[in-house]
């Protein structure tokens, strides 16, 4: 794992508040039915703050990931 975690969350901003998820986790099940929902940091089970890159692209469903998934540059993780 990054910088000695055990085990790396993401943080999701999420209409309900912040929540972490296990970045395997959110790696299978993405977003769900919310396509906006997104990561907005990454984090160790210790609270650690990691950088945002320990996610990978196609997996942050921010605009750009989500654009070059459109243009059939990254391939959609969830479909």
């Amino acid at each position: 794992m990054s910088d000695g975690c055990n085990e790396i969350f993401v943080v999701i901003d999420h209409p309900h508040g912040r929540i972490d998820v296990p970045l395997a986790t959110w790696i299978e099940k993405g977003p769900g039915p919310r396509r906006y929902v997104k990561p907005v940091g990454a984090k160790c089970s210790d609270d650690r703050a990691l950088p945002f890159r320990v996610i990978p692209l196609r997996y942050r469903n921010s605009t750009i990931s989500r654009l070059l998934i459109r243009l059939k540059l990254l391939t959609n993780p969830w479909e």
